[in-house]
C-alpha cells in the first residue's frame, strides 16, 4: 500500500512539476530584438539586367512596429550591417531609375534581396544625370544624313547631323542603355528611304567617344 501510495504521489509531483514549468516552443524564423542581420542590395532593370548604378535607400523601416527609426543611413554602397531581424519597407532607386519599393523580411544573419528599378522619372535622377555622347566615323566618306540614338529601356529618340569632318555629338543624354543607328541618305524614322550602315548599343555614360567603322554595301 505505501508503494503505491508513493509512486501516486511521485506521479502527481511530476504533472504539476510539467504544468509550472511548460516547455516553450522555438518557432523557426520568429524575430529576435538580440539578433541581427546583414542586408545586401541588387539591382536589376524590369527586364531583368544587372545594373552596375549605386544605390540609394531612401527607406528601410521596420513596417510591423509602430513608430520605429529609419535604418536607411547605415547602407553603404548596397550593404548594411547590425539590421535586427524584423519585417522592413524597403525603397531604393539608382539615376535614371524610378524608385522602387519592396518588402524584405530579415530573419537570419545574410540576407540578400533584388529590387527591380524601372527606367525613367525625375525622382530616379533622369532629368538631373545626362551626359553627352560623342562620336567620329572613321572609315570611307561619311555621307550619313542622321545619327540616331534609341532607348533600349525608355521611349527616349535623339537625333544628330554629322560634322564635315565625321563627327557627331548629342547633348543631354539621359543615363541608360540605347542603340546607336547610322543611316546612309535617307530619313532614320523611315528605313525604307535610307540604308543602315551602322548599328551598336552603347551605354550612357560612355567612358571615351565612340568610334564608328561603317559597314560596306
Amino acid at each position: 500500500m505505501k508503494t503505491i501510495i508513493g509512486f501516486a504521489l511521485v506521479l502527481a509531483l511530476g504533472v504539476q512539476s510539467t504544468i509550472a514549468a511548460p516547455t516553450r516552443l522555438n518557432i523557426q524564423g520568429a524575430p529576435t530584438s538580440a539578433k541581427t542581420a546583414t542586408i545586401h542590395i541588387h539591382l536589376v532593370s524590369n527586364f531583368g539586367i544587372a545594373l552596375l548604378s549605386e544605390v540609394s535607400v531612401d527607406t528601410f523601416q521596420d513596417r510591423l512596429t509602430p513608430n520605429q527609426r529609419n535604418l536607411a543611413g547605415r547602407f553603404k554602397g548596397g550593404v548594411a550591417t547590425g539590421i535586427p531581424f524584423g519585417v522592413y519597407l524597403l525603397r531604393a532607386s539608382a539615376n535614371g531609375f524610378w524608385t522602387a519599393e519592396r518588402e524584405v523580411r530579415v530573419f537570419q544573419s545574410d540576407v540578400s534581396t533584388v529590387v527591380a528599378l524601372e527606367p525613367g522619372g525625375v525622382d530616379g535622377g533622369l532629368l538631373a544625370n545626362t551626359a553627352t555622347v560623342s562620336g567620329k566615323v572613321l572609315t570611307g566618306q561619311p555621307n550619313l544624313l542622321h545619327v540616331r540614338l534609341a532607348g533600349v529601356f525608355s521611349s527616349t529618340i535623339m537625333d544628330a547631323n554629322l560634322k564635315a569632318d565625321g563627327s557627331f555629338e548629342f547633348s543631354g543624354v539621359p543615363q541608360g542603355v540605347y542603340l546607336l543607328i547610322a543611316i546612309r541618305e535617307g530619313d532614320p524614322a523611315t528605313t525604307s528611304k535610307g540604308e543602315v550602315q551602322y548599328s551598336s548599343t552603347v551605354n550612357v555614360p560612355l567612358s571615351a567617344p565612340l568610334q564608328i567603322k561603317l559597314v560596306d554595301k
